[in-house]
């Protein structure tokens, strides 16, 4: 909660018809999108689409997108916002995972 009030209140957005709340900027021809908040699984094409403007070419997701119907290319995580998880050996994590910048404490 700390972020959507103090970071990200002007960057708040709800999506009547899909039913899902957006946190995202858009900065040039870049769409930056923070997290994806639902109770239910969303169509991402059709909240992207929604989103779209002519001069956008290229959506950021500052977390690591479980969207089945578009493919994401990996990036490094910034050092001061990685997750430290202590798992057993039944639990894999894809190398390049990045949580919600709205999880944090």
């Amino acid at each position: 909660m700390f972020h959507c009030i103090n970071v990200f209140s002007n960057d708040l957005y709800y999506l009547k018809d899909e039913n899902v709340i957006l946190i995202f900027r858009t900065e040039n021809d870049r769409l930056h999108i923070y997290d994806v908040i639902s109770k239910k699984e969303i169509d991402i094409n059709s909240v992207l689409t929604k989103l779209s403007q002519k001069n956008l070419h290229e959506v950021v997701f500052h977390f690591t997108p479980d969207f089945k119907e578009i493919e994401t290319e990996p990036r490094e995580s910034v050092p001061d916002e990685v997750l430290f998880i202590r798992t057993n050996d039944s639990i894999n994590f894809p190398r390049y995972f990045k949580h919600p910048i709205t999880s944090q404490a």
